[in-house]
This record gives structure tokens, sequence and C-alpha cells, in this order.
């Protein structure tokens, strides 16, 4: 599920936290009107990629995320997949953008996202599951561990247990190595339970995975 924004130029700080504002005001509540939120997600995602090749905005951009939260967890309550591809292609380049600086708002997205890959449309599943990979890889944020270990536990779809699994799996691989070693324990509680899994699919990725990980 691939979204393609167009170029945003950034002119100054004033015209940002403008655009920023309309973005923002556009996005209070689900409405009917999908393909005009759409436009604005797609627009939010073309700003982020602007920031990232002038960092000198980033300030203002993390002045704004508390506000842009509110309205982007409403939105992903939306199932309309189109919708919901522009949005992950806006929370990914968000990431990628501001990386580690991203980690605390990160702690709000992705359980919003494992929830999404437990829905039955794959597209959406999968979407929602690449989504929160990035996500992971961009911020190397320790925290988001516990939150992917209980997502985890609590599903009792092969599928969605597969997501998990990959989305652990990206967490160790990105993670600075001492951070790794602090969760010992935890990863190899959950190398436990995934070795136990009654999904073949689900065992054998674990398997090959952590092995290649190292936990």
């Amino acid at each position: 599920m691939t979204t393609m924004a167009a170029a945003y130029d950034l002119y100054s700080d004033a015209e940002l936290r403008k655009d920023l504002a309309a973005i923002i005001s556009g996005l209070p509540e689900i409405t009917e009107t999908w393909e005009e939120r759409k436009l604005l997600l797609q627009r939010l995602q073309a700003i982020a990629q602007a920031i990232a090749a002038q960092p000198i905005y980033v300030p203002t951009l993390l002045q704004i995320l508390p506000e842009l939260r509110a309205v982007l967890l409403i939105q992903l309550t939306d199932l309309r997949s189109l919708l919901l591809g522009s949005l992950f292609a806006a929370l990914a380049q968000l990431g990628h953008t501001l990386e580690a600086q991203f980690g605390a708002e990160a702690e709000h997205y992705v359980p919003a996202l494992l929830g999404l890959v437990r829905v039955k449309k794959a597209v959406i599943a999968s979407g929602a599951a690449d989504c929160a990979q990035s996500i992971i890889r961009s911020t190397r944020h320790a925290p988001l561990l516990p939150l992917l270990l209980s997502a985890y536990r609590l599903r009792n779809c092969s599928p969605t247990r597969l997501h998990c699994v990959n989305l652990v799996i990206t967490w160790v691989q990105s993670v600075h190595g001492s951070r790794v070693t602090a969760a010992s324990a935890d990863l190899l509680s959950f190398v436990d339970k995934a070795l136990d899994e009654g999904a073949v699919q689900v065992r054998e990725r674990a398997i090959k995975q952590i092995g290649r990980a190292h936990v």
C-alpha cells in the first residue's frame, strides 16, 4: 500500500506553521469526505520529506507533533484502505525525518498500528505492520519492545502473531546492543513462546529470524 506525495517547497517557518495548522484543522474527525483527508495526509508526508532535506525546520515540526497526534490517531480508526495508505506513508516519513526524536510519539502510534494488524483486510494489516516496522527502524526506540511483546501475547490470530514476530525482530536488529542485552529475559521468554507456536509459519519464521538476530 504505497502513496505518492507531491513535492512541497519550504519557504519560511511562518508558512510551514500555516500549512501544518491547515492540515490539523482539516482532520478533526472521521467524515465522508475521505478523499480530502487523504490529500491532507499526502501533504503532511510531503512536508515531512521537505523538512528532512532542510532540518532547520525540525524544531517547528516537533512543536506541532502533539496537535498532529490528536488528529492522526483519530484517522487511524477509519478503515478505508486508500486513506490509511496515505496515513501510513505520512507516519513512516515523520519517523524517517525525525528519527529518535519521534520515539516518544511512536509509543502512541505503534499500539494503534498493532490494532490494525489484526484487521482481516490483508492490505490494511500488512500496511500497518510495514508502517510500524519503518517507525521502529527509524526511531530505534527501546521502550517500544513491551508494546510489541504484549501484542504478541494478546493476539490469537496466526497472521497477526507472525507480524508481531517480525516486528520484535526488527526491534532487536535496530536498537543498540546494550538495549537488547537489558531486555534479554523478556526476549528469551518471547522466543520460548514463539518456538512453541502452533502455526508452522510463525514458528519457522521465529526460528529463522531469531537465529539471525542472535537473541
